[in-house]
């Protein structure tokens, strides 16, 4: 008889977790669906989020929330809410952990670069590097991710003046990135949308450097712009694009 309760209680057990992991999922799915769409339905389904049992969840409800607030330009609370998962986080290092300290450390990056605090923009940018290079470099993750942050530092020395810097870090990497293997839609999209940016960053990189309408920058300003233009005409479903650039 004992036995039997032992079994009951288990079934109930799993049965329990299996519901509560369901729940979990479903709620992920909408914020990822509301994401660059509909800001009030993503804060609320992120609180949701937080209510799970699943440590993994629960904190990807948090930086969902800090996403939802950042889009209000609300970038006190924002903050508040990504260093708190930075913090809560410190002493854990699996896989699912190090992709939310990376994007709490994105949406510090994202903050302090609205508000002009450059160098300490940058600074976040190394701190996403040092966890990138924990990463498997063979993921699809680590290329998308390595490269984007690659353009963002590339972006910052743009913005302080530092061109030839942002153009030869923005070359290095578009050469690499450009040879990678695309195995899914989100990834090709995303993709695109990083080449587009990238190839803008250095056609703006070189006009800001010319230094008068004969400069030779100007052409290669030019080129560049029409790379661009080349990429982008690729881009086809703007839901899509809505989604990766809340990323």
């Amino acid at each position: 008889m004992k036995k039997q309760i032992l079994i009951l209680l288990i079934i109930l057990s799993i049965q329990s977790y299996s519901q509560d992991l369901n729940k979990d999922e479903i709620y992920f799915k909408k914020i990822q669906n509301y994401k660059g769409i509909d800001n009030d339905s993503l804060l609320f389904y992120s609180k949701k989020l937080q209510s799970s049992k699943d440590l993994c969840y629960k904190y990807k409800g948090k930086i969902c929330e800090a996403l939802s607030y950042y889009n209000e330009n609300n970038l006190i609370k924002s903050e508040e809410i990504a260093n708190s998962i930075i913090d809560n986080l410190k002493d854990n290092h699996e896989y699912c952990f190090k992709k939310l300290k990376i994007e709490a450390f994105n949406r510090l990056f994202w903050i302090c670069k609205n508000r002009n605090e450059f160098n300490k923009a940058f600074e976040y940018l190394l701190k996403i590097e040092s966890i990138v290079k924990t990463i498997p470099n063979n993921s699809e993750y680590f290329k998308m991710l390595d490269y984007v942050s690659k353009i963002n530092m590339a972006t910052i020395k743009s913005l302080l003046g530092h061109y030839e810097d942002a153009i030869q870090i923005l070359k290095s990497t578009l050469q690499g990135y450009s040879n990678s293997v695309i195995n899914d839609e989100i990834s090709y999209y995303s993709k695109i949308l990083n080449q587009t940016s990238a190839y803008n960053l250095i056609a703006e990189s070189y006009l800001n450097s010319s230094k008068n309408f004969m400069s030779s920058k100007l052409d290669s300003a030019s080129l560049y712009f029409k790379k661009a233009y080349e990429v982008a005409k690729k881009f086809t479903p703007l839901i899509k694009i809505l989604k990766l650039c809340t990323i």
